[in-house]
C-alpha cells in the first residue's frame, strides 16, 4: 500500500531521486526467505544466520538457493550470482519495494 512506501517515496523525491510506482503483488518469496535474505544482506554468513534463526546450517542453504532461484526467474534484469548481488539488489531493490510485497 502507499502508506507502506510512502516515507521512502517522499525521501527519494526530496533527495532529487525518482520514485515509480510498482503494481503491488504476492512476494515470489516466502517470510523465512526474506529473512534470510535480509541477513545475508547485512553480511552475515550462513552458520550465524542459522544461529540466529534456530536452524540447522543446511536448512539455511537449501532457502539461500531458493532464494537465487525465484529471484532470478522473477528478476531477469538482474545480476545475481553471489551474496555481493543479493546485497545491491537487497539495498536497491527490495527494501523499497518491500511494503507492496508482503
Amino acid at each position: 500500500s502507499w502508506d507502506a512506501v510512502r516515507p521512502q517515496a517522499l525521501e527519494l523525491v526530496a533527495s532529487g531521486e525518482r520514485y515509480f510506482s510498482v503494481p503491488a503483488q504476492k512476494s515470489v518469496l516466502t517470510p523465512a526467505e526474506r529473512e534470510v535474505l535480509r541477513l545475508i544482506a547485512v553480511g552475515l554468513e550462513t552458520k550465524v544466520i542459522a544461529q540466529r534463526l534456530g536452524k540447522e546450517p543446511s536448512t539455511v542453504s537449501v532457502q539461500t538457493r531458493a532464494i537465487y532461484s525465484k529471484l532470478r526467474a522473477s528478476y531477469p534484469n538482474f545480476t545475481l550470482e553471489n551474496h555481493v548481488h543479493l546485497t545491491h539488489f537487497w539495498r536497491g531493490q527490495w527494501q523499497l519495494l518491500e511494503g507492496l510485497y508482503t
